[in-house]
């Protein structure tokens, strides 16, 4: 009798893991950025965030919002359940921010564009941000170094998650 030769169950276990990830990933990146009208609510709550949401700069100018405010909040390790980082987050969805980060990655877009990864965290393996900018921008891009700091603006997507990084679209005009 011959003994059938297939893929080892090591292999067809690490198959499952990559596929696993990829799904959460996919899924992440469609939850994190699901649910928007366009328009910012403005909450009653009476935190200090609120109030300054209410009395915010115009969209293309820069908030007083920081990275260490978002990713205290929502970050993995946060107190919030993800049904409240939803709700609180429509109050940064769509504000500008201008923030100085690490570049650490530079790539072409998979769907056009160009996705820039700024590290924010000395902690963070790859990049806490990462920004969507136009194909306009490639030839200034291309001066940019790796590991050096830059000063951008960016319109708020998404909150970070798990695995993922904050997502912002380049610039603040609207």
């Amino acid at each position: 009798m011959e003994e059938k030769k297939g893929m080892p169950r090591w292999a067809l276990g690490c198959l499952a893991v990559i596929g696993g990830i990829f799904v959460l990933v996919v899924l992440g990146s469609l939850v994190g950025s699901g649910g928007d009208s366009g328009s910012s609510s403005s909450s009653s709550t009476g935190s200090s965030t609120s109030s300054r949401a209410a009395s915010s700069p115009p969209r293309n100018q820069p908030t007083e919002i920081t990275f260490g405010e978002i990713y205290s909040q929502f970050s993995a390790g946060g107190n919030l359940s993800d049904l409240q980082k939803d709700a609180k987050w429509d109050e940064y969805k769509g504000k500008c921010v201008e923030w100085n980060g690490q570049l650490a990655h530079l790539d072409e877009a998979l769907f056009g564009g160009i996705d820039i990864g700024f590290k924010h965290r000395r902690a963070t393996f790859t990049y806490d941000v990462l920004v969507s900018a136009p194909s306009r921008m490639k030839d200034e891009l291309l001066t940019w170094n790796m590991g050096q700091f830059y000063t951008y603006r960016a319109t708020l997507k998404t909150y970070p998650g798990v695995i993922l990084p904050m997502t912002a679209d380049w610039g603040c005009d609207d």
